[in-house]
């Protein structure tokens, strides 16, 4: 495993989630990425909106875009970065149309 958890579960934050989540895109691990997401989604409404961009850049690197759309449904703050990540992750999928037609 690429990381190791030195401080307790309750001491993780959205900046810990975050860092760990850019670890998972840069070594290519989708795997772990997904593990990180379920932890996250144990324990609620703990991420904020840089921490978010980047869970949904690991799921539109890891080409799993049908999670990058349900993440993006459920993020209750979006920006650019948001918008952005996701209409690139369909044009490097080769979903043109879906990319195009996204609001």
């Amino acid at each position: 495993m690429f990381y190791s958890r030195s401080r307790p579960a309750s001491d993780f934050d959205s900046h810990t989630y975050a860092s760990l989540l850019q670890n998972c895109i840069i070594n290519g691990e989708p795997t772990y990425g997904k593990a990180l997401h379920c932890e996250i989604l144990k324990k609620g409404s703990c991420l904020d909106l840089f921490a978010f961009n980047i869970l949904l850049s690991v799921h539109v690197k890891s080409d799993l875009l049908s999670d990058a759309h349900k993440l993006f449904d459920e993020m209750i703050e979006r920006n650019t970065v948001s918008y952005v990540t996701l209409i690139q992750g369909c044009g490097q999928s080769l979903r043109f149309l879906e990319a195009v037609e996204f609001k």
